[in-house]
């Protein structure tokens, strides 16, 4: 008798802290704030992100992202005092409304939870242009959310994807030509020196986390989901394209920040978006889903 009850208290208990479908659940939040500071490949990654949340049910997470076409830590770190393109999604919308904005004063807005940090393409895998400017921004993040809320947020790094293999050896794309240079005009190179950067980051800053952004894409890249048509999953052999790239790494953020506190796979969610170029519909968009949610930053 005694040992049945011990079995149905820890049955009991797995389906509470489990749930009966095997998923972690957990208490979710009343609020996220998560708050991008990059360039184009900031708003990639986040532009399908309102859509996914509002698709699950979850209202309570503001998305907030600093924007400049390709900026470096150092120019990050630059205007961090002078009012700069900003732009925010509200809980519960689905839409980004933009202002100018110091980035003090938006530590200062809201208590962020999650900042993510980011560097242009030719730097990105480059350790010696990421100092002193990222120890530099991480200190402001952390003095200006601490004096003002009495907490720090989680810093992130994201690890993005490279430029395209189809532009490489195309001398007539001189920002294409550039960038890759410091990796041997080789997009695998590029990655992979992208990747050991990340992991240098992780070791000898304060950040401690990596966003895999660039993982999920690279494993479409590898995929038989990457047809001609596809096009590496990009609008310019850069930027991701508007549906099926965004998406995925949408999904991506989703798996990394919403999973383990709402206790809500991304796997299943019912976005699609069948009207953009490279569209998502119900044919391809839990492959989609399901290569983000396994991506791993390596």
């Amino acid at each position: 008798m005694v040992k049945r009850i011990i079995i149905i208290c820890l049955a009991l208990s797995v389906g509470l802290f489990s749930g009966w479908d095997g998923h972690a659940r957990t208490q979710a939040p009343d609020s996220l704030n998560i708050l991008m500071l990059g360039h184009s490949y900031g708003i990639d990654c986040t532009e399908h992100l309102p859509a996914l949340l509002l698709e699950a049910g979850i209202t309570n997470v503001r998305i907030g992202r600093f924007y400049k076409g390709n900026c470096s830590l150092e120019e990050r770190w630059n205007l961090a005092f002078k009012p700069a393109l900003y732009m925010e999604c509200a809980p519960g919308k689905k839409e980004y409304v933009k202002r100018d904005a110091t980035l003090p004063a938006i530590l200062n807005e809201h208590p962020w939870d999650i900042v993510i940090f980011q560097t242009s393409l030719e730097n990105a895998g480059r350790y010696e242009t990421v100092q002193p400017w990222l120890d530099q921004l991480i200190t402001l993040v952390r003095k200006e959310s601490q004096s003002r809320y009495g907490k720090t947020p989680e810093l992130w790094w994201n690890c993005f994807w490279p430029i395209s293999v189809l532009l490489e050896n195309k001398p007539e794309n001189e920002r294409a030509t550039y960038r890759l240079s410091f990796y041997d005009g080789n997009s695998q190179k590029m990655y992979k020196a992208y990747a050991k950067t990340a992991r240098k980051i992780r070791r000898r800053t304060a950040i401690s986390h990596v966003i895999p952004t660039g993982a999920t894409i690279m494993d479409l890249r590898s995929s038989p989901l990457n047809t001609p048509e596809v096009k590496e999953f990009t609008r310019d052999g850069y930027h991701l394209s508007q549906g099926a790239g965004r998406y995925a790494t949408a999904c991506t953020l989703f798996a990394t920040f919403i999973t383990p506190r709402y206790g809500v796979s991304v796997v299943g969610n019912t976005l699609r978006l069948p009207d953009l170029v490279t569209p998502v519909t119900d044919e391809n968009a839990e492959a989609f889903q399901r290569y983000a949610a396994k991506a791993r930053f390596r």
